[in-house]
């Protein structure tokens, strides 16, 4: 896995986009993308799949929506095409100008 726009993260704290809902692997590539986001040297990074479970979608997509006003980059999984979520919260990262980093992996 690989960022596709920059070589380094460095000091920044960076916001994992991608498919939750429907997808059984959610964990494994969120947790591929947090150690992909370390090595190139982000000093945190808010990985949604961390939030519990049993919360209603509205409350997950408030949460994710204030962390990605706190995040200085969103790395976007390449599932992200196909999650609601995951577009609603790159849109509005652009909205705010922040970058948007698209991360490759085997993530369907």
């Amino acid at each position: 896995m690989t960022a596709n726009a920059s070589p380094t993260l460095a000091e920044k704290i960076v916001y994992l986009s991608g498919k939750i809902t429907d997808c059984a692997e959610y964990l494994r590539y969120f947790e591929q993308a947090r150690e992909e986001a370390l090595k190139l040297g982000a000093r945190q990074v808010f990985n949604p799949a961390d939030f519990p479970l049993g919360w209603q979608y509205d409350h997950y997509m408030e949460h994710c929506m204030i962390l990605v006003r706190r995040a200085d980059v969103v790395l976007a999984l390449a599932n992200a095409h196909d999650s609601k979520g995951a577009q609603a919260e790159i849109s509005y990262a652009k909205s705010l100008g922040k970058p948007i980093l698209n991360l490759e992996s085997r993530a369907a």
